[in-house]
């Protein structure tokens, strides 16, 4: 007579094989790991777990999948009113940047990576599916798109290339792990290992994107007097600068501190609404002044 009970913990135990790839966007953070970088963001310890609900859980759904990961059925506490969506800018770039995106993947399962990108410019507005394909991103090397990873739990540090005619207060990079250690079959038959329906992780981040020819905030030089800031923004078609801010004028000693990043910096904690304070910081950062208007990370 079978065993009922070894049975069901083969079952589990088979189950849990399945599942146990793990994999999270660390560069720029996702919404899920932005705290592990620093941020004041709720803290998701298993960040590392957004793979729709599980195999069974996606496939039970048609496949389907929310694009940060959730399962398809909810709840989406990754994506726009969810309690991981902060509305917390994690990196600042430019149109058509090269970008280096870091990706830690804690159990391979083989397999590729994609990387797309949504304008939204709404933190209230929930990135799609179709916004998101209409941005495939290209990778840096001009080998298409698919970054196919070794055998290797480490770090992986992919270059993409950002689309040249695309800005935004706030779009949704999403990161796409499509394993390949599991038999399947293709639709045209042919059966292998990483054929067919595979288990797949995913990963949002928010970011901004600067127009080529936005204007950058001009600072004055450093001196050994404070000097005063108040971010204000700035328009492309016109010469006037207005501000939009309620914030307070900032005063602060240019020669308190410095930062660690020499090259390039990015701020903490900006808002989609506050992009001129993440151009100011993106800008003065290097130079050590004024750590104590924002807190500068490297992006």
């Amino acid at each position: 007579m079978v065993n009922r009970g070894a049975v069901v913990a083969i079952l589990a135990l088979t189950l849990w094989m399945k599942v146990k790839g793990h994999g999270r966007l660390l560069v720029p953070p996702s919404r899920a790991s932005m705290w592990r970088e620093g941020f004041n963001t709720p803290k998701n310890y298993n960040d590392n777990q957004l793979f729709c609900g599980g195999f069974y859980n996606q496939q039970s759904h048609g496949g389907k999948c929310g694009v940060c990961g959730d399962p398809w059925q909810g709840p989406r506490d990754h994506e726009a009113g969810g309690k991981y969506a902060t509305g917390t800018i994690g990196a600042t770039y430019s149109q058509g940047q090269k970008v280096t995106v870091t990706v830690a993947i804690t159990a391979n399962h083989l397999g590729w990576f994609e990387f797309r990108l949504c304008p939204v410019n709404d933190m209230k507005v929930r990135a799609t599916q179709a916004c998101l394909d209409s941005n495939l991103l290209a990778l840096a090397d001009g080998s298409g798109t698919r970054y196919p990873i070794g055998s290797a739990s480490k770090r992986y540090h992919v270059d993409v290339i950002l689309p040249s005619k695309v800005s935004c207060s706030q779009c949704v990079l999403q990161w796409k792990y499509h394993t390949g250690n599991s038999w399947g079959t293709d639709p045209d038959g042919r059966g292998c290992t990483g054929c067919g329906p595979q288990e797949e992780f995913y990963g949002c981040s928010d970011i901004a994107i600067l127009s080529r020819t936005q204007p950058t905030t001009t600072m004055p030089t450093p001196s050994s007097s404070p000097f005063t800031f108040t971010p204000t923004s700035t328009s492309t078609t016109t010469t006037t600068t207005t501000s939009t801010h309620s914030t307070p004028t900032t005063t602060c000693n240019p020669q308190a501190t410095s930062c660690t990043q020499s090259d390039s910096c990015a701020a903490r904690a900006v808002t989609a609404d506050d992009i001129v304070s993440s151009m100011w910081c993106s800008g003065n950062c290097a130079s050590g002044r004024c750590k104590q208007v924002l807190v500068c990370v490297d992006p």
